[in-house]
């Protein structure tokens, strides 16, 4: 069985490290949520939660991941607003699908 090593970076395209991985994902999460996530589980004012996530959309990989995907710079694109049951098996959706992978005979 092959092995399989996640490397969460948000800023990896920037950094070009994307070189060294047989596929690149982005997990997308809608602002409202990421706001809300940010204040519960960081404890973090809506001011400061808002700023942070305004700020990350200039990164590559989070503020045009649609572009990216279609230029096949990120492999596969994870929608994170549901629950932690949900993303678990998106992500193991898109271990199975081919079109995740660089080389898409994976």
């Amino acid at each position: 069985k092959d092995t399989i090593v996640v490397v969460e970076a948000a800023i990896m395209l920037d950094a070009g490290w994307d070189d060294i991985c047989d596929g690149v994902w982005a997990v997308r999460v809608s602002k409202d949520t990421a706001k809300e996530r940010l204040i519960k589980n960081r404890g973090m004012e809506e001011q400061t939660a808002l700023t942070k996530i305004d700020a990350q959309q200039s990164c590559r990989g989070i503020g045009n991941i649609d572009v990216e995907l279609q230029t096949r710079t990120i492999h596969a694109i994870i929608d994170n607003d549901g629950t932690q049951e949900q993303l678990v098996h998106k992500l193991q959706r898109a271990l199975q699908n081919p079109s995740s992978w660089k080389n898409q005979n994976q």
